[in-house]
């Protein structure tokens, strides 16, 4: 129980000295730039890549075979979506090293874990990171217990948790490509999917451990749900409710109170 203790990780170690902080931008800095074509390059090389495989995903020919429905097919695309997403994501997952907020995020987590192992129901043990609600932080619980599990001194403990935002990020684009497929097309789906999933914003903060990645996710699904409740549907029962809708209604109140 005392194992899972807050400690800071080797590679969120921080220092209050300005000046080697400044070094440390400046040299980021001074290997962005030198490395800035052949990111160019290769980020438009994925883009072209990923242009294609959407065109053939939507004259593949499966499309037009009886043997395959409309449901399969867009379960079959949103894998694929899925897929590619991640892929961006959890390219040079860990090159970023330490961001913004991401070891006051981790050590909450942790704190939170010792609290729950030793049954702690102290208000000033869980204070840890108090001004921001938990539950966007709870979803990173099992993958840095799993990383404790395996080397709790590990120069990489940021990378675990950052592939959970990366899976919630991916999911997000998913939720984006269905809001298009339901109420426009599976072309305008695709085209919303890619618009969203490789805006250079969206990537960064699902590379990182952070409370915007999950709250976006939830925020997406909830607004699928709604647009789901406010589109006419045949699904009225013997009593005259449509429950479909009534169903939609509720995931999407759920959702949003996430």
């Amino acid at each position: 129980s005392t194992g899972l203790r807050p400690q800071e990780p080797q590679s969120c170690a921080y220092t209050d000295s300005a000046t080697s902080a400044d070094e440390r931008s400046l040299t980021s800095c001074s290997d962005l730039v030198e490395n800035l074509p052949g990111r160019i390059y290769s980020r438009c090389c994925m883009i072209v890549a990923i242009i294609q495989q959407s065109h053939a995903m939507t004259t593949m020919p499966f499309g037009d075979s009886p043997t395959i429905s409309i449901r399969q097919r867009t379960v079959w695309v949103s894998v694929a979506v899925c897929a590619v997403a991640l892929a961006v994501r959890l390219w040079g997952l860990s090159a970023m090293g330490n961001v913004w907020d991401e070891h006051f995020y981790y050590d909450a987590v942790r704190s939170y874990l010792h609290n729950l192992v030793n049954l702690d129901p102290n208000p000033t043990s869980w204070s840890a990171n108090f001004e921001h609600p938990p539950l966007g932080k709870y979803v990173y619980a099992p993958s840095i217990a799993f990383n404790h599990l395996i080397d709790p001194a590990t120069k990489d403990a940021y990378t675990a948790p950052r592939a959970v935002s990366a899976l919630l990020g991916s999911f997000t684009v998913v939720v984006v490509f269905l809001i298009g497929r339901r109420f426009w097309s599976e072309r305008v789906g695709i085209a919303a999917a890619l618009i969203y999933g490789l805006t250079p914003a969206v990537i960064a903060y699902a590379k990182i451990i952070d409370l915007d990645v999950s709250m976006t996710l939830w925020w997406t699904l909830a607004g699928y749900f709604l647009l789901a409740w406010l589109e006419p549907h045949p699904s009225i029962d013997e009593g005259g409710l449509d429950t479909h809708r009534d169903r939609s209604l509720w995931w999407s109140l759920l959702f949003a109170s996430l």
